[in-house]
């Protein structure tokens, strides 16, 4: 409210109900404060303007300095610069798929947002995880996770534009925004 909007991508993932599975912070209020599944993982901006990415368990020791928060899910994609296992993710790693990934750098003063289109053999396949962890890498984030995929995977630019090519569609020429629990919005500091 009273911001101007530069920009946001869709966040965590939710169930059919658009009820978020992880928490949920906006302005410093908790908005959900459970987890619905033991596989979520948290991007936070804290009290003192710093953006981090937390496991499930680095969030309950540090809920406390949470201002802003979303969910992803499964495993970390990058943790300390290093890319972490995912042969214990509880998604299907290799499915090239759209992709929307948030990362941090390691002073935690720069937040990298990534959408992967997919499911159009034309224009782009999708990624898979290890894909999605070698972009952020290059990009330069230190700290990753995974947010919500496929058609939910949308970058929106300040004036309301959808800039990427979601892959729920009516037609070749129809985009089509598919309705989201959670969004991550940039806006001017004060």
């Amino acid at each position: 409210n009273g911001k101007k909007v530069l920009g946001g991508t869709n966040a965590d993932f939710f169930n059919t109900t658009y009820i978020p599975y992880g928490v949920c912070y906006r302005d410093g209020v908790a908005v959900k404060t459970s987890f619905s599944r033991t596989d979520c993982n948290v991007f936070v901006i804290t009290k003192d303007n710093e953006a981090c990415c937390f496991t499930e368990e680095e969030y309950a020791l540090h809920k406390d300095i949470v201002r802003e928060a979303v969910c992803g899910r499964s495993t970390l994609l990058l943790k300390n610069g290093e890319q972490l296992d995912q042969s214990g993710n509880t998604m299907p790693v290799a499915n090239m798929e759209p992709r929307t990934a948030i990362g941090v750098s390691q002073d935690g003063k720069e937040v990298y947002l990534m959408v992967v289109d997919g499911r159009n053999f034309y224009y782009s396949n999708g990624a898979d995880l290890l894909d999605l962890m070698n972009l952020m890498s290059a990009c330069g984030a230190c700290d990753a996770l995974n947010l919500d995929g496929g058609g939910s995977s949308t970058m929106v630019g300040c004036d309301g534009t959808v800039l990427n090519r979601p892959s729920d569609t009516g037609d070749a020429e129809t985009i089509v925004q598919r309705a989201v629990s959670t969004a991550i919005v940039i806006s001017e500091t004060n």
